[in-house]
């Protein structure tokens, strides 16, 4: 499983059971470019990413709507999602 740090904006991180308090964390969002209030980072063999809660949400509602249309093998039926 990947490691999982939180940055919690001018306040620390947070690693498992690690809590760091440091007023210079920042946490910026690969996924949008914006400055969060905190994001989640993963890390993996590939590299690391950090994604705010509205990225992360977004990766979650694909990965239901993906899981939803290999079952069903059509598409949604509440319409088209864009994005």
């Amino acid at each position: 499983m990947a490691g999982i740090e939180v940055r919690v904006a001018r306040q620390g991180n947070v690693a498992g059971d690690s809590l760091t308090p440091d007023p210079a964390t920042e946490a910026r969002c690969d996924g949008c470019g914006a400055a969060a209030d905190a994001v989640a980072r993963a890390s993996g063999p590939e590299g690391a990413v950090s994604l705010c809660s509205a990225c992360l949400r977004g990766c979650l509602e694909a990965i239901t709507i993906a899981r939803y249309r290999f079952r069903a093998g059509v598409s949604i039926p509440w319409g088209k999602v864009t994005g």
